[in-house]
């Protein structure tokens, strides 16, 4: 029993601290992930499918340097934000899917290892 009570206290804090960092119920918080998620399972991109859970990340560390579908290079997201991502291994590749969502968009890109020769696969709007 007294595990049971660790694991709500702990549970409640964490929402708690997910609703004060993103300024959203934790209703809404579920909806968005399960947005991104329905988003990811429908994009025609087969390992993509297998993606169940989105991890909190920092804009700064997954803000790669990449290239765009028309050839120029940038990155496209906030250093200063917080957004939802995995990443996700291509079968018989080195390469990985990373994906970079909040409410509004979700990303995705392919990149090596270390995030080397990065490119944007994929941009939607939520």
């Amino acid at each position: 029993m007294r595990v049971l009570n660790c694991l709500c206290i702990i549970l409640k804090k964490t929402l708690f601290y997910a609703k004060a960092k993103f300024r959203i119920t934790i209703v809404e918080l579920i909806m968005i992930k399960k947005k991104i998620l329905n988003r990811l399972h429908n994009s025609g991109i087969e390992e993509l499918k297998s993606v169940t859970s989105l991890n909190e990340l920092d804009g700064d560390y997954i803000n790669l340097e990449c290239r765009w579908p028309n050839g120029a290079t940038g990155k496209i997201l906030d250093d200063n934000k917080k957004y939802y991502g995995i990443q996700v291994e291509q079968p018989g590749s080195d390469k990985c899917y990373g994906i970079a969502a909040d409410e509004n968009q979700i990303a995705v890109f392919t990149y090596g290892c270390g995030g080397s020769d990065a490119e944007l696969v994929m941009w939607l709007k939520l």
